[in-house]
């Protein structure tokens, strides 16, 4: 009995498994972006690109520290407004002058996660942002 529970639950974890796609996707007022990549936010008319890392001093993997570190993102972003560049941050951190959100357009963007911790084998940063209308 305890084996086809073992088993139950080994087959229930293999299924749950998802594969991280790279490619840009929208769903439930998020998108995923990889660096160097530009994603659309449905219905809105605007154009987030994923330009670079100013910083990144988060803790590496596989390592225990005592202090989160921040990421801080380049993020173009274009409308039929004027475009405009941010700086977004993993987490709000006023000596820098970091935030972890922002507002264009009429829209509210937060960045929820950057995946590519520093000495991860995942080279390829993707930044999943949240966004509302304002």
């Amino acid at each position: 009995m305890k084996i086809r529970i073992l088993l139950f639950a080994c087959l229930f974890l293999l299924i749950s498994c998802r594969t991280q796609t790279t490619a840009p996707v929208a769903n439930n007022n998020t998108v995923t972006i990889e660096i160097n990549k530009k994603v659309t936010i449905p219905n809105a008319n605007i154009t987030l690109e994923f330009a670079n890392i100013l910083e990144d001093s988060r803790c590496p993997a596989n390592v225990n520290c005592v202090w989160q570190g921040i990421a801080i993102l380049d993020i173009h972003a274009t409308s039929k407004q004027a475009p405009a560049n941010f700086e977004l941050a993993t987490r709000d951190f006023e000596p820098k002058k970091a935030s972890q959100s922002f507002s264009y357009a009429g829209y509210r963007f937060t960045l929820q996660s950057l995946t590519a911790q520093p000495g991860s084998k995942d080279k390829t940063p993707i930044a999943t942002i949240g966004y509302t209308k304002e």
